[in-house]
């Protein structure tokens, strides 16, 4: 019997050097580099998450980043002195 072909594109890595730096009181950048696998397709973007939980529950965000320059500036923080903690998903093709 045939066999079907398996495809043979997956999930891209994680990003490497994930980096955040404050900007100002209420703006922070993340920048990050690309997977060191793509996963068998081109990156079509990455998420990026923050929040002041580690956990990224008490009220996260996120944002879509279309392919670029691998960062993104997180504005309206609040200038409590709150730690945020960011994260970075590679997506492409699959």
């Amino acid at each position: 019997s045939m066999l079907s072909e398996v495809p043979s594109n997956v999930a891209p890595d994680v990003p490497s050097n994930v980096f955040t730096s404050l900007l100002s009181d209420s703006k922070l950048v993340v920048q990050w580099d690309a997977p060191a696998s793509n996963g068998g397709a081109d990156i079509t973007g990455y998420s990026v998450e923050w929040d002041t939980s580690s956990s990224f529950t008490a009220d996260p965000q996120n944002e879509f980043v279309t392919t670029g320059d691998n960062r993104f500036i997180i504005t309206n923080l609040q200038s409590d002195n709150s730690t945020y903690y960011a994260r970075v998903a590679a997506y492409n093709m699959q």
